[in-house]
């Protein structure tokens, strides 16, 4: 029955608007990605504009808006609303069908395509009609205002006529072939471009190719570094996608180290003084087209991926830097709408929606991985968030950049895909009750059980309830004893809806590492000005409950003889400065001289290696401050010291209170009177015999020959290795020293008392 009258109910579909024509669909946009926003929602949903042709205005009170022909009601028109002579009503299709602001539809439309369709309060059909597939950002609408023929429009019009607008035919799908990919090269090249229709223009200056741009007519000669754009052009339809692919002719590049973004892009979008967001005395809020090409640089000559999507400053104050910050977002209106790469080889994330090139932010200046190496270090023992961290080097319509670290976003996307929990199934809060996703309410009752007097145990449970306390016992060791400066502002805390605890993520350590070494932990937990203080009590009023005092002083001992144990962290150091130290001359060359109110370029090669020392400097000085701090804040013991060793070392790992020891053989403080407990896990073809005993052995008999160097340098921590040259240094008989008056031999500390450096 349904399908003998369908042919009938067809014809309806497109003769009844030319009947009862004064009310029209007049445009949509099923695939709205940053086309326009509702403002009700401040997000990109799918829309449909009305006209109303006539000469009177139309009550809409009762009528109905439907994508299914067999539904009429599906939606309906709030009593009071109408639209009058010439005029354009927009129904955001959005599923909300909330009163608000806007009008906002019952459903979404499909991308696919499907039924549209407007009835009157009485059931009578007025428009409707059957739309074909869509692509992101393009309307789809009438070629004029009420006209009964349908046009796609590059420039969509939602809310005004589209009379004077563009009115296409059709859009171009198809791409041009490129006969060699983007890469590294060294021979001159000849570049054949195909398609199967339409014609192929070209640019190679990083704008879009138009119509006005060249016509390619035969294979492209390359011998320079050349960044290829190329797009198909058919008549009465919107141009298709642009193809990028980056030739580089510099044999230094591939034969360094990191691996290589080539961003492209119309060259007005990062230069001119109007538009361009690398040039502003303000942080734009412009995001523009961009190609990102990414190369390994492993050997393999092809770019992992080459994808387009967009570019826009990011930082809450880096974007001052004269090196800039850079957020790449993949949308559905540039193409796919993620990244589905593994940017970060330590991780099993796939995909991406976003992510950042950073610049080192307070970090620019100094050593260029101070915010990644301290949030690695506690991985060693601990399971808190972090963001990934990988170095590269970045190039803009060829021009080089300089280093800048991959990162992954602390967003919505962050928890969805590194903890498999569906969109809309968490909170995610910064700072202090700072919304990114969900809704604050869980977050206030944690904040008002934290201001609980958490002595009571009752209390304390209760809170235990809703924070993971080993979390958060993690992630306050770490800012601690990585003495960030710059923390308050940058706390990120996520928690499932269902079945979980509040979590930290670790976000901004570029104010780690550095300045004083004797900040302790009342710099963490008392109250300054406002200055971050509800942070400040949330860890004051947890260190209150004696039982959590406990364990929070055993796990930052164990942290600290094991992750935060100088011997770990100056290996991690030496590990992440070797990455990038063949890159730092050309990163030097490029920004050396620059200034700016938040950070100067650094100005040579040996600045950046003395500011590395410093990161080595500052693990001796200061995991041994807080071995004190920790004893004096908990009251704790004196300290012993602990030496552990595998035999052999490949055999297998050694493990206190359920911390991974990192290294043998192991020797570093650790508080007399804490609990401890060692255990042994042995790898694939070892089995575990049992413990020895270590046996103090002399090895230096008294009164000994030392060397020594007493001219008042600093000479770092290097002079410890066993090949350090010190031919030139002075020796003597121990007991060396100087103050008491029963030395054997006296040394000196140099000319300046206010630097003594006795080595």
């Amino acid at each position: 029955m349904r399908i003998e009258c369908w042919p009938f109910f067809l014809l309806c579909v497109f003769t009844l608007p030319h009947v009862q024509g004064q009310l029209v669909i007049n445009e949509l946009v099923a695939s709205n990605s940053m086309l326009v926003d509702d403002p009700d929602f401040e997000r990109s949903s799918d829309v449909v504009e009305l006209y109303n042709s006539g000469s009177e205005s139309i009550d809409l009170s009762g009528w109905h808006l439907t994508d299914n022909f067999n539904d009429i009601t599906k939606w309906t028109f709030p009593d009071g609303v109408a639209i009058d002579s010439g005029e354009f009503l927009l129904i955001w299709c959005d599923g909300e069908n909330v009163e608000a602001s806007q009008l906002h539809s019952s459903f979404k439309l499909s991308s696919v395509g499907e039924e549209l369709a407007v009835f009157n309060s009485e059931g009578t059909w007025v428009d409707g009609i059957t739309f074909p597939n869509q692509s992101t950002d393009i309307s789809y609408g009438r070629s004029s205002d009420a006209a009964a023929e349908w046009a796609w429009f590059s420039e969509p019009t939602l809310g005004a006529s589209n009379n004077a607008a563009t009115a296409f035919e059709g859009i171009t799908h198809g791409i041009p072939y490129f006969s060699v990919e983007g890469g590294f090269y060294s021979e001159p090249l000849n570049i054949e471009l195909t398609s199967l229709t339409g014609e192929i223009r070209y640019t190679t200056d990083g704008r879009e190719p138009t119509l006005e741009d060249n016509l390619y007519t035969g294979p492209l000669a390359m011998d320079s570094s050349t960044f290829l754009r190329a797009r198909l052009f058919e008549l009465d339809h919107i141009p298709g996608p642009t193809l990028t692919h980056s030739y580089f002719f510099d044999s230094s590049i591939d034969e360094r180290p990191l691996p290589v973004f080539s961003l492209v892009t119309n060259p007005d979008h990062f230069w001119d003084a109007d538009t361009g967001i690398y040039v502003q005395n303000f942080k734009p809020d412009w995001e523009w087209p961009v190609n990102v090409e990414f190369f390994e640089n492993d050997g393999n000559n092809e770019a992992v991926f080459n994808e387009r999507a967009g570019v826009k400053i990011n930082g809450q104050n880096s974007w001052q830097l004269p090196q800039k910050m850079l957020g790449i977002y993949f949308r559905g209106a540039y193409g796919n709408g993620s990244l589905d790469y593994p940017l970060f080889h330590d991780r099993d994330r796939t995909k991406f929606d976003n992510f950042v090139l950073r610049a080192s932010g307070s970090d620019w200046a100094y050593t260029l991985m101070r915010d990644g190496l301290g949030q690695e270090l506690p991985q060693e023992n601990a399971l808190i968030g972090h963001q990934g961290f990988r170095p590269s080097i970045v190039f803009v319509n060829g021009e080089y950049m300089g280093i800048h670290n991959i990162r992954s976003r602390a967003d919505e996307n962050y928890v969805q895909e590194n903890h498999g929990i569906a969109a809309g199934a968490f909170d995610l809060i910064n700072d202090y009750g700072v919304v990114e996703e969900g809704s604050d309410s869980a977050f206030w009752v944690m904040d008002g059980l934290f201001n609980q007097d958490l002595s009571v145990q009752v209390n304390f449970d209760a809170l235990a309830d809703e924070v993971n306390m080993q979390d958060f016992a993690d992630y306050w060791a770490t800012e601690i004893w990585s003495s960030n400066r710059s923390w308050g502002h940058n706390v990120v805390l996520w928690k499932p809806h269902v079945g979980g605890k509040w979590r930290y993520v670790l976000t901004d350590l570029d104010r780690g590492f550095s300045g004083s070494t004797n900040d302790d932990l009342s710099d963490f937990t008392q109250l300054d000005g406002d200055n971050y203080d509800y942070a400040r009590t949330w860890i004051r009023h947890a260190l209150e409950n004696d039982g959590y005092a406990a364990y929070f002083a055993q796990r930052f001992a164990d942290h600290l003889h094991t992750a935060f144990h100088p011997q770990r962290v100056q290996s991690l150091v030496n590990q992440w400065s070797a990455s990038i130290e063949e890159e730092i001359p050309y990163h030097v060359d490029r920004w050396s001289g620059t200034t700016s109110s938040y950070g100067d370029g650094i100005e040579s090669v040996d600045d950046w290696n003395e500011e590395v020392q410093e990161l080595k400097s500052f693990a001796e000085e200061r995991t041994s401050f807080m071995i004190e701090d920790v004893s004096n804040e908990f009251d704790l013991s004196e300290t012993v010291q602990l030496f552990t060793a595998n035999l052999p070392a490949e055999a297998g790992d050694i493990r206190l209170n359920d911390f991974n020891i990192p290294g043998s053989p192991w020797l570093g403080p650790y508080y007399a009177d804490m609990p401890m407990e060692l255990t042994a896990e042995s790898k694939p073809g070892y089995v575990f015999l049992g413990w020895s005993e270590a046996v103090e052995v002399p090895i230096i008999l008294e009164g000994s020959e030392w060397k020594y160097h007493d001219l008042g340098e600093d000479l770092g921590i290097d002079w410890r290795l066993p090949d350090y040259p010190d031919s030139d240094w002075a020796s003597g008989n121990a007991e060396l020293g100087y103050g008491d008056g029963d030395e054997t031999t006296e040394v000196s500390y140099g000319e300046d008392p206010d630097n003594k450096h006795p080595t």
